[in-house]
């Protein structure tokens, strides 16, 4: 089968280019697999609602696959299916890996949408300029109204305004940055959009997953493994998960550039938890992955550069089953 017309018209993040190692590692888990299979998993990521779930899942999939692991997706066991159980190598027993997404509500989604919808109108008007848009309020755009702001900025362009000079059209402002024959048509810059953050924490999210699943995990013996990202827009990152792990913050888990050093004690590179963090409350829960593309990387300790984007490890030091060590052992090797 042909699957990269197919991923092609999955939902809008398996188009843009920071998310090529999604689609790499995805096609990779998926030609694994029966034809059958392919075309369900097909069917469900040309849906509009949950696509990307699919599509990490299916990541981090290929990720383990990469790293020597045989994963089986959604398996049944004792009536449940986790994302992946993984085979036994001759250096890690047999565990299950739940995948958690966390990324921007449905409302903020759909928000953007209509701001690509109203860039896209702007971009296609023929006229050789640069222009910059914001809104002046959080506004519910919708395509006649989108329609009707790009008609009223052609027909402002082509008036040839100055440089510096700016119109507004309903509760946006466009600015006009610069006038040129070397543009074929408006180039666009904007919206600016805030993060906003994800009711539902990082943290509870990763906990929802774990009481669903330690029961099954004890009677079979079975480590856990939570792989887990979060979109830009959601405001939520490494810091919030090393809080959500460790109780506190616990020092240079990540040493991120970002975070300026005096915000991080010395401790040593494996602090044990508090008893409010995950690792404590969740002796099942063996390790974390934190998935990220490496354009939005900084500095990682120990972590297994998978094509454009890079996993960070994170072992439970006081784990029922341990891992310590699984992961990056099977990533020096490569």
């Amino acid at each position: 089968m042909d699957h990269n017309q197919h991923l092609r018209s999955w939902h809008d993040y398996a188009t843009l280019p920071a998310y090529s190692a999604l689609r790499d590692s995805a096609r990779r888990i998926v030609a694994t697999m029966p034809d059958e299979r392919q075309q369900e998993l097909l069917k469900r990521l040309s849906a509009t609602k949950g696509a990307f779930n699919i599509l990490f899942e299916l990541y981090v999939g290929g990720a383990l696959l990469a790293m020597g692991f045989d994963p089986v997706y959604e398996p049944e066991i004792d009536g449940k299916t986790p994302d992946w159980l993984v085979a036994a190598t001759e250096s890690t027993p047999k565990f299950i890996v739940e995948v958690v997404t966390v990324h921007h509500s449905e409302e903020v989604g759909a928000e953007l949408r209509q701001y690509v919808d109203l860039s896209k109108r702007l971009r296609a008007i023929p006229v050789g300029a640069k222009i910059k848009f914001r809104a002046v309020i959080r506004s519910q755009f919708n395509q006649k109204l989108n329609k009707h702001i790009a008609q009223q900025v052609r027909k402002w362009l082509q008036g040839q305004p100055k440089i510096g000079s700016s119109k507004q059209v309903d509760n946006v402002v466009i600015d006009l940055l610069d006038v040129s024959d070397r543009y074929d048509s408006l180039q666009v810059r904007g919206p600016g959009i805030s993060p906003r953050v994800n009711p539902k924490a990082l943290g509870d999210s990763i906990s929802d997953k774990l009481k669903k699943y330690k029961v099954l995990a004890k009677k079979n013996e079975l480590p856990i493994v939570v792989a887990t990202t979060a979109t830009l827009i959601s405001a939520l990152g490494p810091y919030e998960l090393e809080i959500s792990l460790y109780g506190a913050k616990v020092g240079p888990v990540f040493n991120l550039e970002d975070y300026p050093e005096e915000d991080y004690p010395e401790l040593d590179s494996s602090p044990l938890p508090e008893p409010r963090g995950l690792f404590h409350q969740y002796p099942e829960l063996s390790a974390v992955l934190w998935l990220e593309d490496a354009d939005h990387a900084v500095l990682w300790l120990e972590d297994a550069d998978q094509g454009n984007h890079r996993m960070r490890v994170l072992y439970n030091p006081v784990a029922q089953y341990p891992l310590e060590g699984a992961f990056a052992l099977e990533a020096e090797e490569e």
